[in-house]
């Protein structure tokens, strides 16, 4: 194999690329191990990677608004490549499409585009050149979702710290407000055993919602008093179903995770919600659809100590789950 021609055809058509190129060069790599063909290989990756950036670019910009939404996922990974001003310009161009979709998934990218402090530089995002170019998105139309996910992005530990104290803190304050009193995800009428259980003494309220498209619960933990009241409402306004489990002290995530994973080759399972038939398991939610809510009420430990939660659904287990802390 002529190493010269491949590589330039590599570069000339990094666009086009065989359907293989990642394991060829692999092959070549590994039966040529010398200074200059490794130095080749490190360029032309950087190119197709270089490549990759500007076509993801490319494809915000396209007149399709599915694709333009679903490029702005590649950009919370290739921002850190492009030039500050480069991506906020496109992350301006997103917030204000005339597609909600395209700006939901615009803002839901927004806390991507800045670093973490350990890999902050002079020439990176800064928290409050983000929340700038997102302000004017509060001032048109958002459904339920593109809602949520404003107020998820604006929430988030890498930008909630930059917007209180900054000019457009009343503006989104009230609009976050605004945006929890219309949320249509409510929790179902009460009935009467339930209103009673409502009117006991040291009721304790908890909030979990899952953040859309990121298998992530809004909490990874909550705190509740020992042998009190508990009333727990769970909504999901994500198009993947969710449930939530909460399991005994201790009891193992992983194990009753894989239960459900292996629920999956069930076909009635889904209707069972892929909640393991296991003792540890202390109080569930059905697996909710898109849109839904589920409270659960119930009595907290009397004995203090960590107890796990998660959604049990195949495979989220791993990474959607957190700890109810009774103390």
């Amino acid at each position: 194999l002529d190493i010269e021609k491949a590589r330039f055809r590599q570069r000339k058509h990094v666009f086009s690329m065989p359907k293989t190129p990642f394991s060829t060069w692999k092959t070549l790599f590994f039966r040529h191990r010398n200074r200059r063909f490794e130095r080749n290989v490190v360029f032309d990756v950087d190119n197709i990677v270089f490549g990759f950036k500007i076509f993801c670019t490319k494809l915000i910009r396209s007149d399709n608004h599915l694709v333009a939404a679903s490029a702005f996922g590649p950009l919370r990974f290739w921002a850190p490549k492009l030039p500050p001003s480069k991506s906020l310009n496109l992350l301006n161009y997103g917030i204000s499409h005339p597609s909600q979709h395209v700006r939901r998934e615009a803002v839901l990218c927004a806390s991507y585009l800045v670093p973490s402090h350990s890999h902050r530089t002079d020439s990176s995002i800064t928290p409050s050149s983000v929340v700038n170019t997102l302000a004017p998105i509060l001032e048109q139309e958002a459904d339920t979702h593109l809602a949520y996910a404003i107020s998820t992005t604006l929430n988030s530990s890498a930008l909630k710290p930059h917007w209180q104290d900054s000019q457009h803190a009343s503006t989104i304050t009230k609009a976050l407000a605004d945006f929890k009193k219309s949320n249509r995800l409510k929790p179902n009428t009460k009935n009467a055993n339930e209103a009673s259980f409502d009117a006991q003494k040291g009721l304790q309220t908890i909030e979990i919602s899952c953040i859309p498209e990121r298998l992530l619960f809004t909490k990874d933990k909550f705190t509740v008093k020992a042998g009190k009241p508990v009333r727990l409402h769970f909504s999901n306004p994500d198009v993947t179903e969710h449930n939530l489990l909460i399991l005994d002290q201790d009891s193992s995530v992983q194990e009753i995770g894989e239960a459900a994973n292996r629920m999956a080759t069930d076909p009635e399972a889904a209707k069972k919600g892929f909640i393991p038939n296991d003792k540890r398991i202390l109080h569930t939610t059905k697996l909710l659809k898109k849109d839904t809510v589920q409270t659960l009420r119930f009595m907290a430990p009397k004995t203090p100590g960590d107890y796990p939660f998660l959604c049990s659904y195949p495979g989220h287990w791993t990474i959607m789950k957190g700890v109810m802390i009774v103390k």
